[in-house]
């Protein structure tokens, strides 16, 4: 003889499935790239290439795509000339490269020319940053920790 599940168990199931049907997760996946543009490009090139030692993937057009490790940067070149296009370079870009030491990064890169608005900093969340420049003036940062 069959006994008949109680309705607020059936009811309960029926929501999770529904549920689970409308949330499929995350739409989503992995940062794919970052784009940063240039004025200088040729400056800039050099500079992702030969003094952060990103590999480069290609360079076609105005367009430059480095590796590094999770996700590709994209260094685009826009027309000096083009007024529209002045307020993306020379602006916090909000990239930041995760490095084993902050400070080793940061007297590394200064030695290679690379310029810095101060030295390493320990955050209040337990990281340490520390911001520098490329050719156009994008900002970008070190990032470091916290220690685990």
């Amino acid at each position: 003889m069959k006994t008949k599940k109680p309705e607020k168990t059936k009811a309960k199931k029926q929501r999770k499935k529904v549920a689970e049907a409308t949330d499929p997760g995350p739409l989503l996946g992995q940062v794919a790239a970052v784009r940063i543009f240039s004025q200088r490009f040729d400056e800039a090139l050099a500079f992702y290439r030969d003094t952060l030692r990103f590999p480069l993937l290609f360079n076609v057009e105005g367009v430059a795509v480095f590796t590094t490790g999770n996700c590709d940067l994209v260094l685009e070149s826009l027309d000096l000339g083009d007024v529209e296009h002045r307020s993306l370079t020379g602006r916090f870009v909000g990239v930041s490269f995760r490095v084993p030491d902050a400070l080793e990064a940061y007297e590394t890169l200064q030695q290679r020319g690379v310029r810095f608005d101060d030295a390493p900093e320990l955050q209040d969340w337990g990281g340490t940053t520390a911001h520098f420049f490329d050719p156009d003036g994008n900002i970008l940062t070190l990032v470091s920790g916290p220690e685990t």
